[in-house]
Protein backbone atom coordinates (compact mmCIF):
# COMPACT_ATOMS: atom_id res chain seq x y z
CA UNK A 1 0.00 0.00 0.00
CA UNK A 2 2.78 2.14 1.12
CA UNK A 3 4.64 1.99 -2.39
CA UNK A 4 1.18 2.63 -4.49
CA UNK A 5 1.02 5.64 -2.53
CA UNK A 6 4.35 6.53 -3.43
CA UNK A 7 4.40 5.32 -6.91
CA UNK A 8 1.28 7.90 -7.61
CA UNK A 9 3.05 10.50 -5.35
CA UNK A 10 5.48 10.39 -8.06
CA UNK A 11 2.94 10.31 -10.96
CA UNK A 12 2.18 13.33 -9.33
CA UNK A 13 5.19 15.31 -9.38
CA UNK A 14 6.15 13.80 -12.79
CA UNK A 15 2.65 15.40 -14.29
CA UNK A 16 3.14 18.69 -12.22
CA UNK A 17 7.02 18.98 -13.99
CA UNK A 18 5.42 18.50 -17.02
CA UNK A 19 2.46 20.85 -17.09
CA UNK A 20 5.05 23.51 -15.77
CA UNK A 21 7.71 22.85 -18.70
CA UNK A 22 4.65 22.99 -20.98
CA UNK A 23 3.11 26.09 -19.40
CA UNK A 24 6.36 28.08 -20.22
CA UNK A 25 6.14 27.36 -23.90
CA UNK A 26 2.48 28.82 -24.17
CA UNK A 27 2.04 32.16 -24.44
CA UNK A 28 -1.02 33.89 -23.03
CA UNK A 29 -3.58 35.65 -24.63
CA UNK A 30 -2.38 39.47 -25.36
CA UNK A 31 -3.52 41.73 -23.37
CA UNK A 32 -3.04 45.52 -24.20
CA UNK A 33 -3.26 49.30 -22.11
CA UNK A 34 -4.30 51.68 -24.91
CA UNK A 35 -3.61 55.17 -24.52
CA UNK A 36 -3.29 58.40 -26.33
CA UNK A 37 -0.49 60.66 -25.19
CA UNK A 38 0.79 64.06 -27.11
CA UNK A 39 3.92 65.15 -28.14
CA UNK A 40 3.00 68.47 -28.41
CA UNK A 41 5.21 69.43 -25.07
CA UNK A 42 3.93 72.40 -24.09
CA UNK A 43 3.88 71.60 -20.21
CA UNK A 44 5.51 68.43 -20.14
CA UNK A 45 5.22 67.71 -16.06
CA UNK A 46 1.14 66.95 -17.56
CA UNK A 47 3.03 64.58 -19.55
CA UNK A 48 5.05 63.20 -17.40
CA UNK A 49 1.69 62.85 -14.59
CA UNK A 50 -0.29 61.21 -16.68
CA UNK A 51 2.85 58.46 -17.54
CA UNK A 52 2.75 58.20 -13.47
CA UNK A 53 -1.40 57.71 -13.69
CA UNK A 54 -0.71 54.84 -16.15
CA UNK A 55 2.15 53.53 -14.75
CA UNK A 56 0.85 52.76 -11.34
CA UNK A 57 -2.87 51.90 -12.45
CA UNK A 58 -2.13 49.48 -15.06
CA UNK A 59 1.94 48.72 -14.15
CA UNK A 60 2.60 48.63 -10.41
CA UNK A 61 3.48 44.98 -9.87
CA UNK A 62 4.47 44.83 -13.07
CA UNK A 63 6.00 46.49 -16.21
CA UNK A 64 4.41 45.72 -19.53
CA UNK A 65 6.20 43.11 -21.70
CA UNK A 66 6.79 45.61 -24.59
CA UNK A 67 5.35 49.06 -25.58
CA UNK A 68 4.13 49.91 -29.23
CA UNK A 69 4.24 53.21 -29.90
CA UNK A 70 2.34 54.86 -33.22
CA UNK A 71 3.19 58.33 -34.12
CA UNK A 72 2.38 60.44 -37.46
CA UNK A 73 4.67 60.39 -40.17
CA UNK A 74 5.70 64.47 -40.15
CA UNK A 75 8.59 64.62 -42.61
CA UNK A 76 7.60 61.98 -45.16
CA UNK A 77 3.59 62.55 -45.85
CA UNK A 78 4.33 61.07 -48.87
CA UNK A 79 4.96 57.78 -47.33
CA UNK A 80 2.53 55.33 -48.29
CA UNK A 81 3.77 52.69 -45.70
CA UNK A 82 4.33 52.27 -42.03
CA UNK A 83 8.02 53.34 -40.88
CA UNK A 84 9.82 50.92 -39.01
CA UNK A 85 13.25 49.57 -37.60
CA UNK A 86 14.42 46.40 -39.23
CA UNK A 87 16.00 45.21 -36.83
CA UNK A 88 16.62 45.03 -32.84
CA UNK A 89 18.65 48.26 -32.37
CA UNK A 90 19.71 51.10 -29.55
CA UNK A 91 17.84 54.65 -31.14
CA UNK A 92 19.17 57.69 -28.75
CA UNK A 93 17.76 61.21 -28.57
CA UNK A 94 19.76 63.41 -26.28
CA UNK A 95 20.58 61.65 -23.52
CA UNK A 96 17.56 59.18 -23.36
CA UNK A 97 17.89 55.84 -25.14
CA UNK A 98 15.77 53.27 -25.63
CA UNK A 99 16.13 49.60 -27.28
CA UNK A 100 14.06 49.53 -30.12
CA UNK A 101 12.20 45.74 -31.30
CA UNK A 102 11.23 45.43 -34.88
CA UNK A 103 8.15 43.89 -36.35
CA UNK A 104 7.61 41.92 -39.86
CA UNK A 105 4.23 42.83 -41.67
CA UNK A 106 3.46 44.03 -44.87
CA UNK A 107 3.23 47.50 -45.73
CA UNK A 108 6.22 48.20 -43.96
CA UNK A 109 9.02 50.46 -44.96
CA UNK A 110 12.58 51.58 -43.44
CA UNK A 111 13.91 53.40 -46.50
CA UNK A 112 12.94 56.95 -45.93
CA UNK A 113 15.49 58.11 -43.45
CA UNK A 114 12.92 58.69 -40.43
CA UNK A 115 15.46 56.46 -38.63
CA UNK A 116 18.91 57.24 -40.06
CA UNK A 117 23.13 56.69 -38.46
CA UNK A 118 25.10 58.90 -37.21
CA UNK A 119 28.15 57.31 -36.81
CA UNK A 120 27.77 54.01 -35.02
CA UNK A 121 24.67 56.08 -32.92
CA UNK A 122 20.90 55.26 -34.53
CA UNK A 123 18.39 58.41 -34.29
CA UNK A 124 15.18 59.11 -34.76
CA UNK A 125 13.69 62.02 -36.66
CA UNK A 126 10.41 62.29 -35.67
CA UNK A 127 9.56 64.06 -32.57
CA UNK A 128 5.86 62.06 -32.61
CA UNK A 129 8.42 59.37 -31.31
CA UNK A 130 11.57 60.62 -29.79
CA UNK A 131 9.12 63.65 -27.45
CA UNK A 132 8.41 59.88 -25.80
CA UNK A 133 12.17 59.22 -25.22
CA UNK A 134 12.39 60.81 -22.00
CA UNK A 135 8.83 59.43 -20.37
CA UNK A 136 9.65 55.56 -21.75
CA UNK A 137 13.01 55.71 -20.36
CA UNK A 138 11.91 57.32 -17.07
CA UNK A 139 8.72 55.01 -16.59
CA UNK A 140 10.29 52.23 -18.47
CA UNK A 141 13.14 51.89 -18.72
CA UNK A 142 13.74 47.71 -18.99
CA UNK A 143 10.67 47.55 -21.79
CA UNK A 144 11.52 47.44 -25.18
CA UNK A 145 9.69 49.58 -27.79
CA UNK A 146 8.24 49.16 -31.22
CA UNK A 147 8.28 52.15 -32.71
CA UNK A 148 6.21 53.51 -35.91
CA UNK A 149 5.62 56.16 -37.76
CA UNK A 150 1.86 55.97 -39.36
CA UNK A 151 0.70 57.73 -42.95
CA UNK A 152 -1.45 59.54 -41.10
CA UNK A 153 -4.51 59.89 -43.25
CA UNK A 154 -4.11 55.95 -44.42
CA UNK A 155 -6.88 53.89 -42.05
CA UNK A 156 -6.02 50.81 -44.13
CA UNK A 157 -2.18 49.99 -42.66
CA UNK A 158 -4.08 50.42 -39.32
CA UNK A 159 -5.99 47.03 -39.51
CA UNK A 160 -2.70 45.34 -40.06
CA UNK A 161 -1.39 46.94 -37.31
CA UNK A 162 -4.28 46.11 -34.80
CA UNK A 163 -4.15 42.27 -36.06
CA UNK A 164 -0.17 42.77 -35.00
CA UNK A 165 -0.95 43.97 -31.85
CA UNK A 166 -4.06 41.34 -31.12
CA UNK A 167 -1.31 38.75 -31.85
CA UNK A 168 1.39 39.40 -29.32
CA UNK A 169 0.48 37.10 -26.93
CA UNK A 170 2.09 39.57 -24.41
CA UNK A 171 0.85 42.32 -22.15
CA UNK A 172 1.33 45.12 -24.50
CA UNK A 173 0.95 49.28 -23.50
CA UNK A 174 -0.04 51.14 -27.00
CA UNK A 175 0.45 53.93 -27.41
CA UNK A 176 -0.83 56.36 -29.94
CA UNK A 177 1.50 59.89 -29.83
CA UNK A 178 -1.33 61.94 -30.85
CA UNK A 179 -2.16 65.98 -30.98
CA UNK A 180 -5.66 67.29 -31.56
CA UNK A 181 -6.96 70.39 -33.04
CA UNK A 182 -4.39 72.55 -34.78
CA UNK A 183 -4.23 76.06 -35.83
CA UNK A 184 -8.20 76.74 -34.45
CA UNK A 185 -9.21 79.68 -32.35
CA UNK A 186 -9.26 78.11 -28.80
CA UNK A 187 -13.59 78.06 -29.10
CA UNK A 188 -13.17 76.27 -31.98
CA UNK A 189 -10.68 73.67 -30.58
CA UNK A 190 -13.10 73.10 -27.69
CA UNK A 191 -15.79 72.07 -30.07
CA UNK A 192 -13.11 69.67 -32.84
CA UNK A 193 -12.25 68.35 -29.41
CA UNK A 194 -15.76 67.13 -27.83
CA UNK A 195 -16.33 65.59 -31.23
CA UNK A 196 -13.37 63.76 -31.21
CA UNK A 197 -14.01 62.44 -27.81
CA UNK A 198 -17.39 61.22 -28.77
CA UNK A 199 -16.52 59.93 -32.12
CA UNK A 200 -13.73 58.00 -30.13
CA UNK A 201 -16.23 57.07 -27.34
CA UNK A 202 -18.70 55.31 -29.81
CA UNK A 203 -18.87 52.37 -32.22
CA UNK A 204 -17.60 51.89 -35.65
CA UNK A 205 -17.71 55.85 -36.97
CA UNK A 206 -14.65 54.84 -39.56
CA UNK A 207 -15.81 57.99 -41.89
CA UNK A 208 -16.05 60.23 -39.04
CA UNK A 209 -12.90 59.33 -37.71
CA UNK A 210 -10.83 59.67 -40.83
CA UNK A 211 -12.51 63.31 -40.54
CA UNK A 212 -11.17 64.42 -36.91
CA UNK A 213 -9.41 67.42 -36.48
CA UNK A 214 -6.27 65.36 -35.39
CA UNK A 215 -2.54 65.03 -36.81
CA UNK A 216 -2.70 60.93 -37.11
CA UNK A 217 -6.62 59.28 -37.31
CA UNK A 218 -4.68 56.30 -38.37
CA UNK A 219 -3.25 55.77 -34.46
CA UNK A 220 -6.38 56.38 -33.32
CA UNK A 221 -7.98 53.98 -35.35
CA UNK A 222 -5.40 51.67 -34.77
CA UNK A 223 -6.53 51.58 -30.84
CA UNK A 224 -10.18 51.75 -31.75
CA UNK A 225 -9.88 48.68 -33.71
CA UNK A 226 -8.58 47.20 -30.48
CA UNK A 227 -11.08 48.64 -28.03
CA UNK A 228 -13.22 45.55 -28.24
CA UNK A 229 -15.83 47.28 -25.66
CA UNK A 230 -13.34 49.20 -23.66
CA UNK A 231 -14.45 52.45 -22.43
CA UNK A 232 -12.75 55.45 -23.05
CA UNK A 233 -12.08 57.82 -20.26
CA UNK A 234 -10.30 61.71 -20.61
CA UNK A 235 -7.33 62.11 -17.79
CA UNK A 236 -7.44 65.78 -19.10
CA UNK A 237 -7.78 68.21 -22.14
CA UNK A 238 -5.65 71.36 -22.80
CA UNK A 239 -4.44 73.53 -25.06
CA UNK A 240 -1.41 76.41 -25.48
CA UNK A 241 -4.45 78.61 -25.27
CA UNK A 242 -5.69 77.38 -21.70
CA UNK A 243 -2.12 76.68 -20.23
CA UNK A 244 -1.43 80.96 -21.24
CA UNK A 245 -5.04 82.08 -20.38
CA UNK A 246 -5.42 83.83 -23.72
CA UNK A 247 -6.88 82.59 -27.03
CA UNK A 248 -3.52 81.98 -29.71
CA UNK A 249 -5.90 81.64 -32.50
CA UNK A 250 -3.91 80.37 -35.06
CA UNK A 251 -0.96 79.37 -33.18
CA UNK A 252 -3.74 77.42 -30.47
CA UNK A 253 -2.61 73.44 -30.26
CA UNK A 254 -4.62 71.18 -27.90
CA UNK A 255 -4.22 68.20 -26.42
CA UNK A 256 -6.04 65.05 -25.13
CA UNK A 257 -4.89 62.64 -22.23
CA UNK A 258 -6.95 59.68 -23.37
CA UNK A 259 -7.16 55.91 -22.10
CA UNK A 260 -9.30 52.83 -22.46
CA UNK A 261 -10.43 50.36 -19.57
Amino acid sequence: MKKKIIISLFSLLILLILWLGVSLFIKKDSQYTLVVIPHFMIYPQRVSDFYDFIKNKYFYEKDPDIIVLLSPNHFFPQQKKVEWLNKEDNVKYKEYSILWEPIFLENIDYSWNVFYNLWEQRYVKDHGLWEHFRWIFQYFPDVKVVPLALPTHDMLVSKDLAEYIRNLKWNVLVIASVDFSHYKSEDIALENDKISYETLSNSWNFLSLKKLDVDCPSCLWTLYLLAEGKKLHQWMRDSSSSLVWYDLKEENTSRQFLYRE
